[in-house]
């Protein structure tokens, strides 16, 4: 979402089908949009009509995390789990960051997300309802501002381990400000502009293979061996150990069926 495009549409969507509306219930033409503060919103004097009748506001500052839970850290910690995730995907590729881009699928996309979820402590969750259900201090056995320590360093380790990830595709230098700042989201529309017409001059010209090379069980296995190996030298955590091992049995079964299915075949030409 960018200003351009919210513009676009209060004026081409929201009034128009706002005015018809009205009219059709005998109202006045009158009416006001209620807005939360994000930077893909112009300002109220830009979204209003020329007679003023259909018109936006802001809400206060501190009330889009009053009224959702999940702005309050929940998203920030989410988005970043999700970018040093998909950064370690890039590095492990090997390759220059658009290439490496265009290899990811919506699968890959959905996996990260995932991931990015179940590092979420459970009680950052539950604390940040805390404004709208109230609070519990009988079950309240963590203190909101040793929850917040945790979140603030939390935050910094994941800002730090983003600033490797950077280094290693491009090296620079990067401060934690610019993890922040890029993790807000804040589009610039002439750079998605001049983005959307390279990539449709590009279109014609480039063609992107989807074929992939089909990975036989035997290599998923021989594959697994050494992971397995490595995850028990560094220490990985058995949950992930469980995960792996339920992918190992996968490809043994599979790697079984295959062989039976091949052995009934030749026997035929015996």
């Amino acid at each position: 979402m960018t200003q351009d495009i919210f513009k676009h549409w209060f004026f081409k969507q929201f009034v128009p089908e706002v005015t018809a509306f009205l009219k059709s219930t005998g109202l006045p033409v009158k009416a006001v949009l209620i807005l939360d503060n994000a930077p893909s919103h112009p300002s109220a004097d830009e979204l209003k009509t020329p007679n003023g009748a259909i018109f936006t506001m802001f809400m206060p500052p501190n009330v889009t995390p009053l009224i959702q839970p999940m702005d309050q850290n929940v998203l920030r910690l989410t988005k970043l789990y999700y970018r040093k995730s998909l950064l370690s995907s890039v590095v492990s590729k090997g390759e220059g960051v658009a290439e490496a881009l265009k290899t990811i699928t919506l699968k890959d996309a959905i996996i990260h997300l995932h991931k990015a979820w179940w590092k979420l402590d459970p009680l950052m969750i539950t604390k940040c309802w805390n404004p709208i259900l109230g609070k519990n201090e009988d079950q309240d056995n963590i203190p909101l501002a040793t929850l917040r320590k945790t979140w603030t360093n939390e935050t910094e380790k994941l800002n730090n381990d983003t600033i490797c990830l950077l280094e290693a595709i491009e090296p620079a230098e990067y401060t934690q400000q610019d993890v922040e700042e890029w993790n807000k989201d804040v589009i610039d529309n002439d750079g998605l502009e001049s983005e959307d017409s390279a990539d449709s001059e590009n279109s014609d010209c480039e063609v992107i293979s989807t074929e992939e090379k089909k990975i036989s069980h035997v290599e998923v296995l021989e594959a697994l061996k050494a992971v397995s190996q490595w995850s028990i030298q560094n220490l990985v955590d058995v949950s992930d150990m469980v995960a792996l091992k339920k992918i190992e049995e996968k490809a043994v079964m599979l790697n079984i069926t295959q062989n039976k299915i091949q052995t009934k075949i030749t026997s035929y030409f015996k």
